[in-house]
């Protein structure tokens, strides 16, 4: 019997059984009773990630990927996971929990408006990002998912589940070393408030469901109005560089538009919707997000695909899009992504923008450390702490490589005067291969000391 027979959609557990079950499992439960809040917890993330591969089993937009589709979202242990992982944390509450995933029916739009608010971003202008409530949230998870299932392979889209972006930097250095080395970089301008919600309703997913989750239209918003928010590129289209004056400034009504930006599934939509983007003999295109990779064999090439591309976006039934001015890596590295793709190194680098908030960081921990009236003798720890995460997100970058070296030094010139030689020792491995071990231990201490 199937998952979702096995399991109805209403709810089985009353109130005074969820408690019990609750009991049964605090921190301060039998072995046997935190073993099996275990157990409960790994057979839903199981399910979940088996209800994926069904999907991705199916030939895209057939009949039997819907009808997985529908399973996978309507399965109680899928839900359930989707929840945990919207909670997250060791030790989750599961009464909390269970109450949650009962509530989870990407059939029914959650009551609970989304809020929004504005992020300005690093160029001018801001972003509207989207706070979608804890069931909400929940269900464009198993959304984004579903769609990364369904997606036809292409080694050229990234910022998909299996496929992030650290994948796409590694992909582009390979390119660059395989001699396409002629690299630009270019942005779609405002790209997911303007994406046509008419174009979400060929998603490969249930109808009811789209208009219920997705289109911006039907869901109740709240937020602060500011009126009609301008956006321009500050440096000028792409059309402007190549072809003369292009007033490329657009308007927004209040409120999100399009795809909602802080949604668990817009990078997934997005890819789907733009997995079209030409391809080139001469020259490789990849995709992550809204962010455009060229890498060309000559930078006629290069020029030749990215207005290749900016014609195909200005008539995209997705969009229509227009991209921001070009960065190239004329005589100079090419920052994509928050890496740093040099052709001098066979590496990928870190871009100096990310270097400059680690340090920023760290010197933070440092100075925080030198006005305290008590010393704490284990804040190393932070300094290690701060290191790891901002390794965490730099995986395509190697180990030993210049930037994480020269990051590694420097923190150890901060901790040597407090610290004994063995520390020393141990710093140095921080990064390295045979200190996985050792990181494991800092993060369990770390986590629960500070």
């Amino acid at each position: 019997m199937d998952e979702v027979d096995r399991y109805p959609a209403q709810p089985v557990y009353t109130k005074q059984s969820i408690e019990t079950i609750q009991s049964s499992l605090q921190p301060v439960a039998t072995e046997h009773s935190e073993q099996s809040q275990n157990v409960v917890i790994s057979r839903s993330h199981e399910a979940y990630s088996q209800g994926v591969k069904r999907i991705a089993a199916m030939p895209s937009g057939g009949n039997q990927a819907k009808k997985e589709t529908r399973r996978f979202l309507r399965d109680r242990k899928v839900r359930l996971s989707a929840v945990l992982k919207q909670v997250g944390g060791a030790n989750p509450n599961l009464t909390e929990v269970f109450e949650l995933r009962d509530g989870v029916n990407a059939w029914q739009r959650d009551d609970a408006p989304v809020v929004w608010y504005l992020k300005p971003k690093k160029k001018g202008g801001h972003r509207i990002i989207c706070k979608l409530p804890p069931k909400m949230k929940a269900i464009h998870r198993m959304l984004g998912d579903a769609i990364a299932a369904q997606m036809p392979r292409n080694e050229l889209l990234y910022g998909i589940r299996g496929s992030g972006r650290d994948d796409a930097a590694r992909a582009l250095k390979a390119c660059q070393n395989a001699g396409f080395s002629c690299l630009a970089h270019v942005d779609i301008v405002d790209c997911f408030p303007r994406v046509n919600p008419d174009a979400l309703y060929n998603l490969p997913l249930p109808k009811e469901v789209i208009q219920q989750q997705l289109d911006t239209r039907k869901i109740r918003f709240t937020g602060k109005p500011y009126g009609t928010l301008s956006d321009t590129c500050p440096l000028g289209s792409i059309w402007d560089i190549l072809y003369g004056s292009h007033d490329i400034t657009t308007h927004r009504p209040n409120g999100p538009t399009g795809l909602m930006q802080g949604s668990p599934a817009s990078s997934a939509i997005l890819a789907w919707l733009l997995r079209d983007i030409p391809q080139f003999e001469d020259a490789i295109v990849l995709l992550c997000f809204d962010n455009i990779a060229v890498a060309g064999l000559t930078w006629k090439a290069t020029d030749r695909a990215l207005m290749a591309i900016a014609s195909h976006l200005a008539r995209s039934p997705a969009g229509p899009f227009d991209l921001c001015a070009p960065a190239y890596s004329r005589g100079e590295p090419l920052e994509y992504l928050g890496y740093l793709f040099d052709a001098e190194r066979e590496d990928v680098g870190i871009a100096s923008g990310a270097l400059r908030k680690i340090e920023k960081k760290l010197l933070a921990i440092e100075q925080r450390h030198a006005s305290s009236q008590i010393r704490d003798p284990l804040f190393h720890l932070q300094i290690w702490s701060a290191l790891l995460r901002f390794r965490a997100g730099f995986s395509a970058a190697r180990h030993d490589g210049f930037e994480l070296n020269y990051l590694l030094e420097t923190a150890l010139d901060t901790i040597a005067p407090f610290v004994p030689d063995t520390v020393l020792e141990r710093h140095k491995l921080l990064f390295s291969p045979e200190g996985e071990e050792f990181r494991r231990a800092i993060g369990r201490f770390v986590h629960n000391r500070y």
